[in-house]
C-alpha cells in the first residue's frame, strides 16, 4: 500500500496537511512546510533536496536516490512518509532501513558513518563503535527488528542520525552525556556506548567524583570521594593497556553489604568496546570494604571472597577480572589475564545524587552512619555469613578512617 492510499481521503489530497501515523502535529507541519516551500510544481529537485537535507549528511543523497528510486521522483508526500515510517515502531524502522540500504551490515556501516562524521570521530574510534555493533548483530536481516528492539544504543543512534530529516536539532537525541570535566581515560566512542546501556535517568549528566590523575593513587581517597555518592561508574586504566570498569547502580557503601542491582554492568571500553549484563542468578552486586580481617578488603561488583569479575584490592595498585563468575555474562577485561595493575582511575556519579534521609527527615544520613553494623542489629551477625561461612562476632566492625 503506497503513501496516498493508506494516509489520503480524495478530500484529504487537497488538504495541505496529509495526515501521518507516527509524527506529531508539530514534526507533520514543520516538514510538510519545508518540503512543500522547496518542491516545484510537486517535485523536490535533486539540488534542492541536498541543500534543504544538508545536516542529514553524508546519507542525503542516498536518501534521495532511495526516494527517487522508489517513487519515480522524489515529492513532498514522499520525503512525509520517510520521516513517518523512520519514526515508527522497530518494525517500521527495520522495513524502511532495509529498503534503503538492503541489507543490515550496510545498515550499521551508514549510520556508523554518519555518527562518526557528525562527532568528529577518529578512525580507530569509529571502527571499534561498528565491531560494537556488528559483533552483537544478528547474522540475517529477519532478525533485525527484535535485535533492534534489544540493543540500547540502536533506536538511539537512529533517532539522532535522521533527526535533520524532521527539522530537529540532534540535541534532543544526543548519546552522550553532558560531563562534569573531561576524562582523561574514556574515548568518544566509549562514552557513547556505555551511556546507552545506563538507566535512562542516568544518562544526561556525570559528575566526576574521583581521578587518579588529579588527586593522586590513593584507596583512601577514592573510597571517601565514591561512598554514599549515588550511582557510580568506575573506569580503570591498565599498565597493560586495557581500559574497563563497572557501573554499580546504587554506588558504593563502605560496609559489609552488597548494594544494586540488575541494571548494573561490567564494560571494556578499549581496546574493544564490550559490555556483561547481569544474569540476575546471584545479587552480589556493588561492594566496598576495607581494613577487615575475615572480609574481602576493596571495591568490587558481582563477586565474593577471592573470586570477582572487577575488583580493585585496598592496595590499589592492582586488581582481579575473573573472567567466568554467575552473576554477570562473560567478559574478557584483559585480554585473557584474570589479574591486572592500575595505571589510572576515574570515578563518575551518573545522574543526580540521591538524598537519603533519616527517619526525622533531618539531615541526608549515610546507610551505616558510624557505627559498627554489629552495633545497630543484633541479627546482623547472619548477615555477615558470605558464601555460607560462618563469622565470628567481631568479623566486621566499622573501620577507622584511613590516613594517606
Amino acid at each position: 500500500m503506497n503513501f496516498f492510499r493508506k494516509h489520503f481521503t480524495s478530500e484529504q489530497k487537497e488538504s495541505s496537511t496529509p495526515r501521518v501515523s507516527n509524527l506529531d502535529t508539530n514534526q507533520r507541519d514543520l516538514i510538510w512546510k519545508r518540503v512543500n516551500d522547496t518542491s516545484n510544481k510537486g517535485t523536490i529537485e535533486r539540488t534542492k533536496f541536498l541543500e534543504l537535507y544538508q545536516q542529514l549528511a553524508p546519507i542525503t543523497e542516498r536518501l534521495y536516490v532511495h526516494l527517487n528510486g522508489k517513487h519515480g521522483k522524489v515529492t513532498p508526500q514522499s520525503v512525509l512518509s520517510l520521516a513517518d515510517q523512520l519514526h515508527g515502531d522497530c518494525e517500521e524502522i527495520v522495513t524502511t532501513l532495509l529498503e534503503i540500504y538492503s541489507d543490515l551490515k550496510t545498515v550499521l556501516s551508514s549510520l556508523v558513518d554518519c555518527l562518526a562524521t557528525r562527532k568528529n570521530l577518529s578512525l580507530s574510534e569509529k571502527e571499534k563503535v561498528q565491531r560494537y555493533l556488528v559483533d552483537d548483530a544478528p547474522s540475517d536481516s529477519s532478525r533485525f527488528g527484535r535485535w533492534l528492539h534489544a540493543n540500547p544504543l540502536m533506536l538511539p543512534l537512529i533517532r539522532f542520525i535522521f533527526a535533520p530529516l524532521y527539522f530537529e536539532s540532534t540535541d534532543r537525541y544526543d548519546l552522550y552525556p553532558k560531563l562534569s570535566t573531561t576524562s582523561d581515560i574514556l574515548q568518544m566512542s566509549a562514552l557513547i556506548a556505555i551511556n546507552a546501556n545506563l538507566p535512562m535517568e542516568r544518562r544526561k549528566d556525570w559528575t566526576l567524583l574521583f581521578s587518579t590523575n588529579r588527586q593522586g593513587a590513593s584507596f583512601s581517597q577514592l573510597s571517601q570521594k565514591i561512598d554514599a555518592q549515588g550511582p557510580c561508574l568506575l573506569v580503570v586504566e591498565s599498565r597493560e593497556g586495557h581500559v574497563f570498569g563497572c557501573f554499580a547502580s546504587d554506588g558504593f557503601f563502605t560496609g559489609p553489604l552488597f548494594h544494586g542491582d540488575a541494571t548494573s554492568f561490567l564494560f571494556a571500553a578499549s581496546p574493544e568496546i564490550k559490555i556483561s549484563n547481569a544474569t540476575g542468578h546471584v545479587k552480589n552486586y556493588a561492594y566496598m570494604n576495607y581494613q577487615q580481617q575475615q572480609m574481602p578488603n576493596g571495591i568490587g561488583l558481582g563477586g565474593y571472597e577471592t573470586v570477582w569479575p572487577f575488583f580493585i584490592h585496598e592496595e590499589f595498585g592492582r586488581g582481579q577480572c575473573a573472567r567466568h563468575v554467575a552473576s554477570f555474562e562473560k567478559i574478557d577485561l584483559c585480554d585473557g589475564s584474570s589479574e591486572f595493575s592500575i595505571k589510572s582511575i576515574e570515578a563518575w556519579r551518573c545522574g543526580e545524587k540521591p538524598r537519603n534521609f533519616n527517619p526525622d527527615g533531618e539531615e541526608p544520613t549515610t546507610p551505616h552512619a558510624h557505627k559498627s553494623v554489629l552495633d545497630i542489629d543484633p541479627q546482623a551477625k547472619a548477615i555477615l555469613e558470605m558464601s555460607g561461612r560462618k563469622m565470628h562476632s567481631e568479623a566486621y566492625r566499622d573501620p577507622e578512617p584511613m590516613l594517606d
